[in-house]
């Protein structure tokens, strides 16, 4: 897995480096370069790029200074984890948790998010405005963590353990690739 990993980080690497520019644009480069337009072309229609519904809007931004990190960074997870949909839940697994809301947070450890960021008050993964202001502050914590943009996703996505391990399952590294594949409309 070690391997899978430093493919990734040298594919962004490579990204940063060829680009002359600073590392959030990694995340969203900027659209008047030709190869980047001339990239946008080719691809094939599907759904929307990832735009924040407007009524979400002020609630990202809000949540993503009161936790100090980039808008883009929480719309990215957002994006990635469930489309933006706050009624979001995946199946149930055998061990009976299931992944809920625009976050998927996963109710196995619902508790702990309300013990480190909503002083031991249970939360509703599935309100909207609760679960970005925890999220935000999750994903702080992963960049205290850990310092890389990359690593926090991946924490995000696959755990803090498998991270610290450097175990990362092919589904992170899907993941990851997918954060940095479909640009943020904000910058990271």
């Amino acid at each position: 897995m070690k391997t899978v990993k430093a493919i990734v980080f040298s594919y962004a690497a490579i990204l940063f480096l060829s680009s002359g520019m600073p590392y959030e644009h990694l995340i969203t480069p900027p659209t008047d370069r030709p190869v980047y337009r001339q990239e946008q072309e080719q691809k094939k229609p599907g759904p929307p790029r990832r735009m924040v519904p407007e009524e979400y809007r002020d609630l990202f931004t809000a949540a993503a200074a009161f936790a100090g990190i980039p808008p883009g960074a929480l719309e990215s997870i957002a994006w990635a984890e469930s489309r933006f949909c706050p009624e979001a839940k995946s199946p149930e697994r055998d061990d009976e948790c299931r992944d809920l809301g625009m976050f998927q947070f996963n109710s196995r450890y619902l508790g702990w998010y309300a013990d480190r960021y909503n002083s031991g008050v249970p939360f509703d993964p599935m309100d909207t405005e609760e679960a970005i202001y925890i999220a935000a502050q999750h994903v702080r914590f992963l960049y205290e963590c850990y310092g890389r943009w990359g690593d926090v996703f991946l924490a995000y996505n696959a755990g803090i353990g498998a991270v610290n391990r450097d175990e990362i399952p092919e589904s992170a590294i899907r993941y990851l690739l997918k954060i940095y594949e479909e640009k943020p409309d904000g910058n990271l």
